[in-house]
């Protein structure tokens, strides 16, 4: 699964503050497969998977860890 390390800025020319990152992807399943996902997000995050929100922490905040579990078939 692929991993995002974004711990000040998501390149050289992006200040630190002020900005969002938005990553989609396809996954092809051969079977059930749960997929577990942590978050760790300094003022707002969502994250949806398969069409649902696993994870509303939108506001404002200091660093914050989410994490959710979705089993998908």
């Amino acid at each position: 699964m692929p991993r995002f390390d974004t711990h000040s800025n998501p390149h050289p020319s992006v200040g630190a503050d002020n900005f969002s990152l938005t990553v989609e992807a396809v996954l092809h399943l051969t079977g059930s497969m749960t997929i577990v996902n942590e978050v760790i997000s300094d003022d707002g995050v969502t994250l949806d998977l398969a069409g649902q929100r696993v994870i509303d922490g939108w506001k404002d905040q200091g660093n914050t860890l989410y994490t959710s579990s979705t089993t998908l078939a």
